[in-house]
């Protein structure tokens, strides 16, 4: 038996997109207030990417939030938490989980406090994973979570660590041993390999990035000694 990767982003929470929207008084003073929240980028930096009107003031400006580090990663300097992007009297963020949500509303409150009125919250991918795990059916909510490099990235990541860990867990189909254990007899050898078979024909069907999985299968397979090309 295989079972699916839990999704979370590198705060170990489950990866749900969200879009919060603001009204604001004025966009020079939401860039002028929320740009600390950028530790990836200078000022000079994000000024060159904001769009201006007739006067030259600020129309339209992304910045990213950020903080130094990253918990899961020591390897990298950064973690990227989310993207803002002020428009006008617009204001738009974008988080991928809940607990993020949560924080970047206390710090709109603390930064503008009533230049920035919160209008609403979309969800935008909710269970939107683990629906296709359980049917193998699409779910469009996944293709605009799937747009973000950074979620692709940790994804691929969180597929690659699965199925590492999964050549030395225990699995019942296999007697309770670890397939590490199991191949080490052709009998095992055997079973091993038709369970990755069927991991890789579910990967292939599924629509959160089928290519990752199916390579993440088939480094497992070189790990253990196995053909790494996949059996149909």
């Amino acid at each position: 038996m295989t079972t699916s990767p839990r999704i979370c982003n590198t705060d170990g929470d489950p990866l749900v997109l969200h879009r919060l929207h603001y009204e604001i008084d004025s966009a020079e003073l939401a860039f002028d207030r929320l740009k600390a929240l950028c530790v990836t980028e200078s000022e000079t930096d994000m000024l060159a990417g904001a769009q201006r009107d007739h006067a030259g003031r600020i129309h339209k400006i992304d910045v990213t939030w950020s903080r130094k580090g990253n918990r899961q990663i020591k390897s990298f300097e950064n973690t990227i938490l989310g993207n803002i992007r002020i428009d006008g009297k617009s204001l738009k963020i974008e988080v991928n989980s809940a607990k993020r949500a949560e924080r970047i509303q206390r710090e709109v409150k603390k930064r503008l406090g009533g230049h920035a009125v919160y209008r609403t919250t979309e969800i935008l991918t909710e269970n939107a994973f683990s629906a296709a795990e359980e049917n193998h059916a699409p779910d469009p909510r996944q293709k605009e979570l799937l747009e973000h490099p950074q979620v692709r990235e940790h994804l691929a990541k969180v597929l690659g660590e699965h199925w590492s860990r999964w050549v030395d867990t225990k699995i019942p189909a296999l007697d309770g041993k670890t397939p590490r254990q199991a191949v080490k007899t052709a009998d095992g050898q055997e079973s091993v390999a038709a369970l990755l078979a069927s991991a890789e024909r579910d990967a292939a069907r599924f629509p959160q990035m089928p290519e990752a999985a199916v390579e993440a299968i088939r480094k497992a397979r070189i790990q253990l000694g196995l053909d790494p090309s996949p059996i149909s």
